[in-house]
């Protein structure tokens, strides 16, 4: 078949469209540009107004005054001293301790002071790495971030509903610790399995946290989530009726198992150490107690016994309704006990305990 030849009137269109897809390709290829030079411009400025905001960090505070935000922050590592002792103590709300406004209550602030009365002429730092409402994936993530501070000891305080939980994706937890998933010195640390569990794969994730754009984002609360907040509020204390029977499960186990392996491959040297306190109000019935009681054993048999592991319960003698007050006074005590195995040091604080009882029980 042969082509007829293109008209004149047609070469001048077809002429057209090229010239007017090339203006086209132009005005796009130029408002792209525009739009990468500005987010590259705004990454510069949120950097620079990220990098001038002061944050609190574990080092100088008793406890996160922001509660479930800022954990990136917060557990970030500054300078150090190289020749301190240092001690992390990875909780919930037992160690957060929201009931009492005085941090020097919580029991890693008087666990600081306690070993630094023991252990003359050392100087020994008590991280409090205790999330409100914190659950045992977010704890795995603050575990994996202990490698940046070189701990001696790393203390689990927790008890069981912390870890038998159904699983959810690492976004769904109460804190925005799940930020530290995405950074790549945390990540590292973290065993595979647990990442796949957890479904730590959303671009949009890495991007917020390893972003000044997304840092400033989570920083002004975009979008605001329920009750998290820069600014300390009062709880509100609700006891609820207990619902179904809590046992040890196989979601308790893989956790568990993902807490120690992380541990292990974050910081290595360190002493592990397991308490298991009581759960809040319904920690105190028949029940409670038996919850409480099993989950060391069970603790031992999901990691073989481990050498390197020590573990034990707590049972405080109080049996006031404010557990987080009442583990304040005695974890110390136990945590000190089972480091040092001082039973000088036992007695002292023992005496130290009457009195902070006194004390506490006359502003209740």
């Amino acid at each position: 078949m042969i082509r007829k030849p293109q008209s004149r009137k047609g070469r001048q269109a077809r002429e057209k469209q090229i010239v007017q897809q090339s203006i086209q390709s132009k005005y796009l290829l130029l408002i792209g540009s525009f739009i990468v030079v500005f987010f590259i411009l705004a990454e510069v400025v949120a950097g620079f107004v990220y990098n001038s905001l002061a944050f609190p960090n574990s080092y100088d505070t008793t406890r996160n005054p922001n509660y479930q935000r800022g954990w990136v922050e917060y557990t970030r590592p500054p300078a150090v001293d190289a020749d301190a002792r240092r001690v992390i103590v990875i909780s919930n709300s037992q160690g957060f301790l929201k009931e009492r406004a005085e941090g020097n209550l919580t029991y890693a602030a008087e666990l600081e002071t306690l070993l630094n009365q023991q252990l003359a002429g050392q100087h020994v730092e008590v991280l409090n790495w205790s999330i409100h409402g914190g659950m045992a994936p977010e704890m795995v993530l603050l575990a994996a971030r202990s490698a940046a501070h070189n701990p001696d000891v790393i203390v689990l305080v927790t008890y069981m509903p912390n870890f038998v939980a159904d699983i959810q994706p690492i976004s769904w937890y109460v804190s925005d610790a799940n930020r530290l998933a995405y950074l790549p010195e945390v990540r590292q640390y973290l065993p595979e399995r647990f990442v796949a569990r957890h479904k730590i794969n959303r671009p949009l994730a890495w991007l917020e946290a390893n972003t000044n754009l997304g840092r400033m984002k989570n920083f002004l609360e975009i979008p605001r989530m329920g009750n998290w907040t820069w600014t300390p509020i009062e709880p509100v204390r609700v006891v609820e009726p207990r619902g179904t029977p809590i046992r040890w499960n196989d979601n308790a186990t893989d956790l568990m198992q993902d807490f120690y392996d992380t541990v292990r491959a974050a910081s290595p040297d360190a002493q592990l150490l397991i308490v298991s306190m009581p759960m809040n109000q319904t920690g105190y019935d028949d029940e409670g107690w038996g919850i409480l009681h099993s989950f060391i054993p069970h603790t031992r048999e999901a990691l073989g016994d481990s050498a390197d592991v020590r573990s034990f319960s707590m049972r405080p003698e109080s049996s006031r309704p404010n557990i987080s007050i009442a583990t304040a006074i005695y974890a110390p005590k136990a945590i000190a006990y089972s480091l040092n195995g001082s039973p000088a040091m036992y007695a002292m604080h023992l005496r130290q305990t009457h009195e902070q009882r006194a004390i506490l029980h006359r502003k209740i």
